[in-house]
């Protein structure tokens, strides 16, 4: 390769280098204007060498060789490492991005059970927790009561999860200050063996259904729930009305992993609904 050669090829691979990194900044989802300005400026002094040793040549052929050897150098070392770093930070972009649309499959709500006025959390395992789960929704049988919604942090400790995919699902019961009631399994009708048996014969049975609203605050990355009993509440006419629990959803718009839509919660950029 002669002397002149090597000088050309430099300010050609030089002015390449310009070329495709405006081309990758510019359709590339990747923002970082430092990465990018260090870049183009070990792009552009690459450039500049390598005009220095074409225009040198006639001059100087041992210094425009040298030039040319510099920008070209410049060049494929910029064009190298661009390509690594680019590679390294897509690679961690979607890591983090991994992490913050999967489930946590760890099993980290194992530590102590915490009541706070008509809901139950439950802490991480840990000798400091810092973060809870929602466990335990204490419902007063009043359809009317019908709104469960929990703050995104109790004292400093963040509510992460509503029931824990790995451990035990969130659950509605009734409140303990209540004692006259009946509880059954989620499946139970109307002419099942259990109903007849749970109450006396010749009761009055009502059948109705609560929909509870379960508002999804913006931290809370996991969400496992499992059908709920049917519960009977016995009326003052000595009556009893069972009741079938529904769910509605209603996410926070700064939840970055639920989003909710018509009353059904769906994980964030998804079409299909992952609790119904």
């Amino acid at each position: 390769m002669s002397h002149n050669i090597m000088c050309v090829l430099g300010f050609i691979i030089s002015l390449s280098f310009i070329i495709l990194l405006l081309c990758f900044f510019t359709i590339s989802a990747m923002r970082s204007p430092l990465f990018l300005l260090a870049s183009i400026f070990l792009a552009i002094a690459a450039l500049i060498v390598s005009s220095i040793g074409l225009s040198s040549f006639k001059k100087s052929k041992h210094l425009g060789y040298g030039f040319g050897i510099a920008g070209l150098v410049i060049s494929i070392t910029g064009i190298v490492t661009t390509i690594i770093i680019s590679i390294a930070m897509i690679a961690l972009s979607s890591l983090l991005m991994g992490r913050l649309l999967s489930p946590r499959t760890k099993i980290p709500y194992t530590g102590p059970v915490k009541r706070i006025d008509n809901y139950e959390i439950r802490m991480e395992n840990s000798s400091d927790p810092y973060e809870a789960m929602l466990a335990t929704w204490y419902w007063s049988g009043d359809p009317g009561d019908n709104l469960i919604e929990i703050p995104d942090t109790y004292e400093g400790i963040t509510l992460c999860a509503i029931g824990d995919t790995n451990s035990d699902s969130f659950e509605i019961k009734i409140d303990p200050a209540i004692q006259n009631y009946v509880t059954l399994s989620a499946d139970t009708t109307e002419n099942s063996e259990a109903l007849a048996s749970a109450v006396p014969e010749g009761s009055i049975i009502h059948f109705s259904e609560v929909d509870f609203t379960l508002k999804v605050g913006k931290n809370i990355n996991m969400v496992s729930i499992d059908d709920f009993p049917t519960y009977g509440i016995w009326n003052e006419d000595g009556s009893i009305t069972f009741y079938h629990i529904e769910l509605t959803y209603e996410c926070s718009p700064n939840n970055p992993y639920f989003d909710s839509k018509d009353g059904k919660l769906y994980k964030n950029g998804s079409d299909t609904p992952i609790l119904t």
